[in-house]
């Protein structure tokens, strides 16, 4: 490599690039040594003279300093996406109702509603990416699995959802987690027996139709509560019925003109989970059978219960995992969304289009 002549104006160190920024065209189109620039974009100059002075009209380069640099506007390219407020984090359902309306009646273009569906609605907080998008799709918001979780990530996760308008819902929650949450936020509300915590700021929408909640004794009550705390905060009506096992049958016939009128049942049991096949040939409606750990040691830990739900002889039961409360009551929300009294026209207009 040859070396370069020293002297006044001049180094001996290797030319260094000018770092440029690009952004929006300034509204002079000059540059800011008074240049024009190429339409769309405008360089900002880090050109500055040597110290030791030097030839006349001539400058090094140099490379600016931290905060010079922080200075410098953010990049933007042209073929960059349009940013909107629809691009924030997500839709929520009141915003993808307001977005169509618009389209329909021709306040915004296709395009742009598009773009907003498109956006990846996710909060990441390091510890945890956060759906902002599921209410959206499931008409639910992410619910939080508070065992296993500190009490500071609980809250965390629990503010973005509220930032983003949505009920809050968190199963296998402590009483650290629980008293954390109430002191934040004044609706929450911890249900000690279920061992949840629900933030209703909003009315949830009232679904049609009963979800009958049948346990087969009181030890099951936690399981049996748990489904009951996470149907209701979705929205449904419910009917419970405790304390009615196989071992005084007569107790679950004197309920039977209840059980009838639900559109779905979650029945609760441990021991040896009979109650579940007992309920499904009474009613001709779907039970979700939920096992419980509660039992002797041959019950093992619910595996039993478990066992015995799946080798059902009565036909319509639907079995979850061992206490999981949570899972039957979500299903039976969503199967008695779709045994509510709109659903038939609405399927029927399917057919008549087709």
């Amino acid at each position: 490599m040859s070396s370069r002549r020293a002297g006044p104006g001049w180094t001996n160190r290797p030319p260094v690039l000018v770092p440029i920024r690009v952004g929006p065209l300034p509204a002079s189109g000059l540059d800011p040594d008074g240049r024009s620039q190429p339409r769309g974009r405008h360089v900002r100059s880090t050109r500055q003279p040597l110290a030791g002075g030097g030839i006349a009209g001539r400058a090094a380069t140099r490379r600016p300093n931290r905060a010079e640099n922080d200075a410098l506007p953010a990049p933007w390219f042209w073929r960059d996406p349009l940013r909107c407020w629809c691009h924030r984090g997500g839709v929520t359902t009141s915003q993808a109702e307001q977005l169509l309306e618009a389209f329909r009646t021709g306040k915004i273009s296709r395009a742009r509603v598009l773009r907003a569906f498109q956006t990846a609605p996710v909060a990441d907080l390091g510890f945890a990416r956060v759906d902002l998008h599921r209410a959206l799709r499931k008409g639910c918001p992410e619910v939080i699995f508070g065992a296993g979780k500190t009490a500071t990530q609980v809250l965390g996760i629990a503010a973005r959802l509220l930032e983003r308008k949505q009920n809050v819902l968190v199963t296998r929650a402590t009483k650290d987690q629980a008293r954390r949450l109430q002191k934040q936020f004044k609706e929450a509300r911890y249900h000690a027996l279920a061992g949840c915590v629900t933030v209703e700021k909003w009315p949830s929408a009232k679904r049609p139709g009963l979800i009958g909640i049948v346990s087969a004794g009181t030890s099951d009550l936690p399981v049996a509560q748990e489904a009951a705390v996470t149907a209701a905060w979705m929205g449904n009506e419910i009917v419970e019925v405790h304390d009615v096992g196989v071992a005084g049958l007569h107790r679950i016939l004197s309920r039977l003109e209840v059980l009838q009128q639900a559109n779905v049942l979650v029945v609760v049991a441990g021991m040896e989970g009979a109650l579940p096949s007992v309920v499904a040939g009474l009613v001709d409606r779907p039970v979700i059978a939920v096992p419980t750990s509660v039992g002797y040691g041959a019950s093992f830990g619910g595996l039993a219960a478990l066992l015995g739900m799946l080798n059902s002889c009565s036909s319509g039961v639907t079995v979850v995992n061992i206490d999981n409360g949570f899972g039957a009551g979500y299903a039976a929300s969503q199967i008695n969304a779709l045994a509510s009294p709109a659903a038939p026209p609405a399927r029927r207009r399917k057919r008549k289009e087709q």
